[in-house]
């Protein structure tokens, strides 16, 4: 589980510290996949809501939203939530969106209140809110992000960028990572999203967003099975369970690939989708 930062904004503003970090992909869930056994890899596209069906496993592909080129990266790169200094409350970044760019390039950034956090290959950047005529206006170390709605302009060191587009599905696994969250899922028909965090609580959406159902932290079962997990957890009105294969899984409306397949039972209920690990190297014991 990570540690979060509990500075208050206001100091980080003040000092406007940017920070070095190492090579690990954020916007790639993938970097950090659960294995039980032998490590495998498998791309991760992380767009749009659907249920699971078993495929073989996908080539990893050379582009894409989570692939790296050479020159200017298209995928964010920031050490890991193992990291403290990568890291942060909740309760501070408020907003995370993730701008993907005419020209391939994607941004990470945060936003609190009074301040935004753009993450880039080699340092995080604090930036603190300026006035501006419209929008959030975010500006200093020859870094400037202007933000309206779901769009940005972002320049760095004079070299601008104008519509710069919030891919919201992407983002959502980079804040679930971010705020440490252990596994993720999503399924449709209808569409729903499922977090775990072992030490804090699981959160299930369904009915596309409307319904959420939240429980606390969950009992993970023993099983004999090799690849495959189980949580169990109980809020007093309802209950849930949550079974988790290492096996290959693809999105059945946009076809994305997946490394683990879940089935869910809610109170009767059932769900099925597909879902990633996102820290650590666990998943069955």
């Amino acid at each position: 589980m990570l540690e979060c930062i509990r500075t208050p904004f206001y100091a980080l503003r003040m000092t406007n510290e940017s920070r070095e970090h190492s090579s690990r992909d954020l916007l790639n869930p993938g970097t950090r996949v659960r294995q039980p056994r032998a490590c495998r890899w498998f791309p991760v596209v992380l767009l749009g809501l659907g249920a699971c069906s078993q495929a073989p496993a996908p080539e990893p592909p050379s582009t894409g939203p989570f692939a790296k080129e050479d020159g200017e990266p298209v995928a964010v790169m920031v050490s890991g939530p193992s990291d403290s200094a990568a890291t942060r409350s909740a309760e501070i970044w408020n907003t995370t969106a993730v701008y993907e760019c005419a020209d391939g390039a994607s941004f990470l950034v945060e936003y609190a209140e009074d301040g935004a956090r753009l993450v880039l290959p080699t340092r995080t950047v604090l930036l603190p809110l300026v006035t501006s005529a419209s929008g959030g206006k975010y500006q200093g170390d020859n870094i400037l992000i202007w933000s309206k709605g779901e769009e940005a302009t972002i320049e760095i060191d004079g070299l601008r960028r104008t519509g710069c587009v919030n891919n919201k599905a992407r983002a959502a696994w980079v804040r679930a990572r971010l705020t440490g969250v252990d596994f993720r899922a999503l399924g449709n028909e209808p569409g729903w999203t499922l977090e775990i965090d072992e030490g804090h609580g699981v959160v299930l959406v369904t009915d596309y967003g409307q319904t959420r159902h939240a429980f606390g932290p969950p009992e993970r079962l023993a099983v004999e099975d090799a690849g495959r997990t189980v949580y169990q957890v109980s809020n007093g009105q309802e209950e849930l369970e949550a079974v988790l294969l290492d096996s290959p899984c693809r999105d059945d409306m946009s076809g994305e690939p997946y490394p683990v397949q879940v089935r869910l039972v809610l109170s009767g209920r059932s769900y099925r989708g597909c879902g990633q690990w996102l820290q650590g190297s666990g998943g069955s014991p």
